[in-house]
């Protein structure tokens, strides 16, 4: 299993494809970080396979139905056997973690709903002092 290392750090990984060769991971200043949303396009293929991420940009209201405009992000040109055990591996880390990521979630809501009721309150506050002559 890998980890996030910081600019000019290096972490020890085992290869996927062969757990006992080791791997070391070099994160640089040039490391690019990527925002996407979701997979616009997805060609499976040999040798090689392409993603397509996109991120949401605007929704065009002059479309009936309006329509959702998605920038594309970025594209991974991956062989196809790295692309399955990436699949694999991404499948095994979300069960490994879904425990923490509904406590996560559970506990951000609860932030979230707090603090819309500070709001809340201090809204009311402020339109019973706007009322005040």
């Amino acid at each position: 299993m890998s980890t996030k290392t910081k600019i000019g750090e290096t972490t020890q990984a085992a290869a996927p494809s062969n757990p006992q060769r080791p791997v070391k991971i070099v994160r640089t200043a040039s490391t690019p970080a990527i925002f996407a949303e979701g997979i616009s396009q997805l060609a499976v293929g040999f040798p090689m396979s392409r993603v397509v991420f996109h991120k949401a940009v605007e929704l065009d209201a002059n479309t009936t139905p309006p329509t959702e405009v998605h920038q594309v992000a970025c594209e991974l040109v991956i062989p196809t056997p790295a692309l399955v055990e990436a699949a694999m591996t991404i499948l095994r880390h979300m069960t490994n973690a879904k425990g923490l990521v509904n406590s996560s979630r559970a506990e951000w809501t609860q932030r979230v709903d707090t603090i819309l009721q500070q709001l809340d309150q201090t809204q009311g506050m402020a339109s019973d002092t706007d009322t005040q002559p």
